[in-house]
């Protein structure tokens, strides 16, 4: 079943919209025009949906088949496609936004090689075993990462997701400090932003939990220094 331009409610995005283009993708009220074979060569899942048999009564634009996306912002969709075909995770200056984007795209549609690029700009932004020899701020000037600490609370939302944990104890340990966050979440802008959440405190302490927070683990966190035991 064929849409036609007049029948659709969304608009195309012109950067991603390619005349040649042989599958749309939509996201939310937004069409991307781009090439199967691209999607195939980088995602599992895309190339197993490619090859299931599509009805007859398929929504279509000009005889291209049309994929509607669950659940992905358009915003994220774009940053995931800009590096398809521009590399852009080897930027030096690579905005945080790219990462997150990359690494939630690349999970839900099981992109394993550029997950694992991604992961790694990640991991170099929250190290394991990082001894505070200089303030936070400082490092996140020296990674080769435009990111900001607040950033810390979406990577703790990506490290559960992807299960990389190594990155977990730091970027709590920034999130602690930003108590009003914990509760209120992140605001860009004045306004709450939706893409960074605040962390729920069953995730900072789960219920069942028997851990214990004795004074001086409290004391040596509030100063900057992880404790040894």
């Amino acid at each position: 079943m064929d849409a036609g331009a007049a029948g659709t409610h969304w608009k195309r995005v012109k950067e991603f919209w390619f005349d040649d283009g042989n599958i749309i993708l939509i996201a939310e009220d937004q069409g991307f025009r781009v090439y199967r074979g691209l999607l195939s060569r980088h995602s599992q899942v895309f190339r197993d949906m490619f090859c299931i048999p599509q009805p007859n009564a398929a929504e279509t634009l000009d005889g291209c088949p049309i994929v509607r996306l669950s659940g992905d912002s358009p915003a994220d969709l774009t940053r995931g496609l800009r590096h398809f075909y521009s590399s852009t995770l080897r930027d030096p200056h690579l905005p945080f936004a790219v990462i997150a984007a990359v690494i939630q795209i690349g999970h839900k549609y099981v992109m394993g090689s550029l997950q694992v690029q991604a992961i790694t700009r990640l991991q170099s932004l929250f190290p394991t075993g990082y001894l505070f020899t200089t303030t936070i701020e400082s490092h996140f000037s020296l990674v080769p990462v435009n990111a900001t600490p607040l950033d810390a609370f979406t990577a703790v939302n990506l490290g559960r997701l992807t299960g990389q944990t190594s990155i977990l104890p730091f970027a709590f340990d920034i999130c602690a400090q930003y108590d009003n966050e914990l509760v209120n979440g992140v605001t860009l802008n004045g306004r709450l932003n939706g893409s960074l959440r605040t962390i729920s405190p069953d995730v900072l302490l789960p219920r069942s939990s028997s851990l214990k927070l004795e004074p001086p683990l409290l004391c040596d966190c509030s100063a900057g220094a992880m404790p040894t035991k």
